[in-house]
């Protein structure tokens, strides 16, 4: 919601940054988080695509994973957020 306020005005902004916890890759992402929070996700992958479609803004996203376990979180980001993840404008950082 906070990302909703900026204007066109506030130009000096340069990146989003959003924290993604892990969730045990064994797991079943749609049971942890329940649809609420899916839907939840979905709406801001959509607000994202519009609001860096207009901007030159980067778009980092932080996902950790059990130490030394290796595990692929982009499957994981790609469910949260298909479109962004789709369109290649997301910086990965583990």
């Amino acid at each position: 919601m906070a990302l909703q306020t900026i204007t066109h005005e506030q130009r000096d902004l340069q990146q989003v940054s959003i924290y993604i916890p892990f969730v045990n890759p064994n797991a079943n992402i749609g049971q942890v988080i329940g649809e609420a929070a899916r839907e939840q996700w979905v709406d801001l992958d959509h607000f994202l695509v519009r609001f860096l479609g207009s901007r030159s803004i980067r778009l980092v996203v932080k996902s950790t994973t059990p130490a030394g376990e290796g595990h692929d979180v982009r499957g994981y980001i790609g469910w949260l957020m298909p479109e962004v993840t789709r369109r290649g404008v997301i910086d990965l950082v583990e």
